[in-house]
């Protein structure tokens, strides 16, 4: 699929589609100043497959995102969501709208993928997480993912 070819409704049958995480025991690496889980999500009942990531920074505790992608067929990966720390600044093109330094989640949306954006460009703020460990806990409850993964040997940014 092309990103052009998402529709919002897909976009809405994807995330209502139960998704079990298949490996919630991986490793954390670490890749330069930051540190990162990656997770393999199937569909319960369903031939889809999801890759779900999570980066943090390790200097900064407000930089961090907890996302979900389609994996299409060959590997391409497809962002449908990402569930951002609040530190730095973020605008919708489209809306004109724009916000600073707050806790936001972008979406995948038809209207940025038929203008050739990055699907998942439109975001919003929110209140519900200010953590990577919360975010993701928003992500799988919004995203229909168990179990959740434990986040438990993540580095804490302010003891590094």
């Amino acid at each position: 699929m092309e990103p052009s070819d998402l529709t919002d409704a897909l976009v809405e049958r994807l995330r209502l589609l139960p998704k079990r995480v298949q490996n919630p025991r991986v490793r954390l690496t670490i890749k330069g100043k930051h540190q990162e889980k990656n997770f393999d999500v199937s569909a319960v009942g369903g031939d889809e497959t999801f890759a779900l990531f999570i980066r943090q920074s390790i200097l900064i505790p407000e930089s961090f995102t907890a996302g979900l992608a389609l994996v299409q067929p060959g590997g391409a990966r497809l962002i449908l969501v990402r569930y951002n720390g609040a530190d730095h600044e973020h605008h919708n093109p489209i809306e004109g709208e724009r916000f600073s330094h707050v806790f936001h989640i972008h979406t995948a949306t038809e209207r940025y993928a038929q203008l050739s954006r990055r699907v998942e460009k439109y975001a919003v703020e929110t209140t519900r997480f200010t953590s990577v460990v919360s975010a993701l806990k928003c992500l799988a409850e919004d995203w229909s993912i168990t179990p959740v993964p434990d986040l438990g040997d993540l580095h804490s940014p302010s003891l590094i």
